[in-house]
């Protein structure tokens, strides 16, 4: 331990750059990743975890010469952090499409009724993109996602020099195509559920149309709810299986991310 300490000190004393470069971009990806930059978690445990983070990638950092002057030391410092937030918000966009998903999901089967009639009531949310969010954060943890987050930032050390990456048009390309991607994840984890609601809400309107007396739209606001959390229940499974293939596309985003922000090296 205390050999471990000396080397962090000699490395800080030798190439102090190294470590700020290091903290910058460690610091930009545990305060966007999810689950390290969750609300919950406090920022001293975000801070403390990214200077670890710092000291222990501080030796994978190239090209972190002493800068010459401030500007150089803070230009390459807001370069590090942004690299950061790219690959945290890239790994964050996972959860983006899931909590849409279930928002989808509420929609198809009526647990988002009173924020859909009344938009500017401020109705209080559905609990179905909180379940699919909660549900996505377990899978991640069960299938190491928060290691892969350090796995990401550490593989973008040897890939990124210190102050070198670049918003390439390739990365803008991509960029986009991962925005699209969050709607066929939605439609893809929401797809059982909202096959329920419209199913539902069919058969209701055909009994009501057959029984005019009957109030159909408020037995299929019921009927919905019930059925949609049945379905729920019960594509569990299979939404672990869809999520794990979500989390590997994700990552596989974020490493290409990696790699077309440094074309411009």
């Amino acid at each position: 331990m205390i050999d471990n300490t000396m080397e962090f000190m000699q490395l800080m004393g030798a190439n102090p750059a190294a470590f700020i470069y290091a903290l910058a971009r460690t610091g930009g990806v545990v305060f966007s990743a999810p689950v390290f930059g969750d609300a919950h978690v406090p920022a001293r445990i975000k801070a403390a975890l990214a200077v670890v983070l710092a000291l222990l990638t501080a030796p994978l950092m190239q090209g972190a010469a002493e800068p010459g002057a401030v500007s150089v030391l803070v230009s390459g410092v807001i370069t590090e952090a942004v690299t950061g937030l790219i690959i945290g918000l890239g790994v964050r966009m996972i959860f983006v499409g899931v909590a849409y998903a279930g928002q989808v999901a509420a929609a198809g089967v009526s647990y988002g009724i009173g924020a859909m009639y009344d938009p500017a009531g401020r109705a209080p949310t559905a609990g179905v993109p909180e379940f699919f969010t909660v549900f996505a954060v377990l899978v991640f943890l069960s299938v190491n996602g928060h290691l892969m987050v350090i796995e990401a930032l550490s593989r973008s050390f040897q890939f990124l020099p210190a102050g070198r990456a670049s918003l390439t048009p390739g990365f803008m390309e991509h960029a986009v195509v991962i925005s699209a991607q969050l709607f066929a994840v939605a439609l893809k984890l929401a797809g059982p559920v909202l096959a329920t609601g419209i199913f539902v809400n069919a058969a209701c309107g055909l009994v009501a149309r057959s029984a005019p007396g009957m109030d159909g739209l408020t037995i299929s606001f019921a009927a919905a709810a019930l059925a949609g959390l049945f379905v729920i229940l019960l594509s569990l499974p299979s939404m672990e299986v869809a999520m794990r293939s979500v989390f590997d596309a994700g990552f596989d985003n974020v490493n290409m991310l990696i790699m077309d922000m440094r074309h411009a090296v």
